[in-house]
């Protein structure tokens, strides 16, 4: 209940923005779930890897927390890169560097972004980043995400944006 004389402010219909926490406790806790829930669904996957194997609960905790651990540092570069370019301190294209360079050569990662965004090569990462930034964050921003939007359709003009940020 908010004080006397004051009213509690809700922000606009569809202008719900998460906080930047919440989704990184979101994307840890669905990380860990899905690396628990293979593990469990098929022992024999990780027979020749005693440390994932299920039986071995201390390790196999270990070894998801060291993942876990992964995917924060990730998403924690990811969301400084984004900061960054919603500066303008970068370009898209140095963004799109900054994401893949986070990415790496994580095969599973890159074929999950080909799935979601339907695109191959460059443009995966250039999605990945301006989806990254307009997702969650304050009206404030809105500005810089359509100018964001607009150099990406100008980049790879073959789909919309819309289209591609939700499959």
């Amino acid at each position: 209940m908010p004080p006397a004389g004051r009213s509690r402010q809700r922000p606009p219909a569809g202008e719900f923005a998460m906080k930047p926490i919440c989704w990184l406790v979101a994307a840890l806790a669905t990380v860990g779930l899905a690396v628990f829930v293979t593990a469990q669904s098929d022992p024999r996957a990780n027979d020749d890897d005693v440390a994932l194997h299920p039986n071995n609960s201390d390790q196999f905790c270990r070894a998801i927390d060291v993942q876990c651990e992964a995917a924060l540092a990730r998403v924690l570069e990811k969301d400084r890169i984004v900061k960054s370019l919603l500066r303008d301190e970068l370009t898209l294209d140095q963004a799109a560097e900054g994401f893949r360079a986070v990415i790496g050569d994580d095969t599973k990662a890159i074929e999950y972004l080909q799935t979601r965004y339907g695109a191959t090569g460059d443009e995966i990462f250039y999605r990945n980043v301006v989806t990254f930034a307009t997702t969650g964050q304050p009206t404030s921003v809105a500005a810089v995400a359509r100018r964001l939007e607009d150099e990406l359709r100008q980049r790879f003009p073959t789909k919309t944006s819309v289209e591609l940020a939700h499959p």
